[in-house]
């Protein structure tokens, strides 16, 4: 006994495949950079008190102080991490050295511009203070 599919059932599930297809790369596509760099803190420290809004305002001031270049990329880790997570962005690229300078240039700055390192006990929730413009590596060919 073989089962048949009839030409409307094939074109109503081709459509509904379709339909799922298009909403999941629309809902990819609303991922952005600014809510990617916090996720991202979120996961990386994810073992140290954060105070309320902290990471989402340095992800503001990262975004506003990115370079094209690094939006563009940002841009395609951002949609990644909204499908999979910014946990599965890190185990997917973990070992890439692009990406790991980029989420170690982008924790530095966050731990250089909050009170990470001011904190009397570590229970204190960390607080973001201002955007640090440093170079988070001493040792970087920057020529």
């Amino acid at each position: 006994m073989s089962a048949r599919i009839s030409r409307r059932a094939a074109m109503l599930g081709a459509g509904a495949a379709a339909a799922v297809g298009v909403a999941g790369a629309g809902w990819a596509f609303a991922g952005t950079l600014e809510r990617y760099v916090a996720a991202l803190l979120r996961h990386v420290l994810r073992d140290e008190p954060l105070a309320p809004g902290a990471v989402e305002a340095f992800a503001a001031a990262y975004v506003a102080a990115a370079t094209a270049d690094t939006r563009s990329k940002g841009a395609w880790l951002a949609r990644a991490a909204q499908l999979i997570g910014p946990g599965g962005v890190d185990r997917l690229l973990g070992g890439h050295p692009v990406y790991a300078g980029f989420k170690a240039a982008m924790v530095t700055r966050f731990l250089l511009g909050s009170t990470y390192f001011q904190r009397a006990a570590n229970d204190e929730p960390v607080e973001f203070v201002a955007y640090a413009i440093t170079c988070s590596n001493p040792f970087a060919r920057l020529s």
